[in-house]
């Protein structure tokens, strides 16, 4: 089960998706565009902060007024590589690294008030799920995998989260949602490891295109 959790929870995410959507009458689905900054303290490996693109969808749970639950998935990437017994954020060059695919799924409750008749201010937060797969080696890369894949499910993939954003309406049936979110690495607490507490979070600037259904 730890080799194929990842794969396990990104499926049941996808399942939920596809099921909740009829079930629920859903008022929107949303298509997320945005850039993740991943906090790295590991001074021999990539810069910090690494700077990533992802793309992922969004939906209502339950709504009542101006209380929303959501649930999304977010996907990104980047090369990783295992270094001083640990897994690091990785420059393209580097030998012996792996391309780790991240499945981030998001819960957050969302409050907001209304501004205009087209803006809407709010606040969230919630619990993240970022799971990291490695997928693709390079060079001897494929000896660390085990050590990479235990190295990333030892808590690693749970981060609680909290945002501000803004919604406009600016087309009948199209509205574009602005997020800034942050994402705690609570794991630092246990993990033994000497790294400052930032090392593993991440900021996320999301814009989302929220289609009215």
């Amino acid at each position: 089960m730890a080799t194929h959790g990842p794969f396990f929870f990104a499926f049941l995410f996808l399942f939920l998706l596809f099921t909740t959507t009829g079930a629920w009458s859903l008022s929107y689905l949303g298509v997320d565009l945005g850039l993740i900054f991943l906090g790295n303290a590991e001074e021999h490996s990539a810069p910090n902060p690494v700077i990533l693109q992802g793309l992922g969808v969004t939906f209502p749970v339950y709504q009542f007024d101006s209380l929303t639950i959501e649930v999304g998935g977010l996907f990104y990437g980047t090369q990783y590589q295992w270094l001083n017994d640990r897994a690091s954020p990785a420059d393209i060059e580097r030998a012996d690294n792996f391309f780790v695919l991240s499945v981030q799924i998001d819960g957050r409750v969302m409050y907001e008030w209304k501004v205009s008749d087209q803006v809407d201010l709010g606040v969230s937060g919630g619990l993240t799920f970022a799971f990291r797969i490695p997928v693709v080696a390079w060079d001897e890369g494929e000896k660390y995998r085990a050590d990479m894949t235990a190295f990333f499910l030892e808590g690693r993939f749970i981060y609680p989260q909290a945002g501000v954003f803004v919604d406009w309406a600016i087309v009948e049936g199209l509205e574009l949602r602005f997020s800034l979110r942050a994402f705690f690495p609570l794991y630092n607490l246990w993990s033994g490891e000497d790294m400052p507490f930032w090392d593993g979070g991440m900021a996320q600037g999301i814009v989302s295109m929220n289609f009215k259904l």
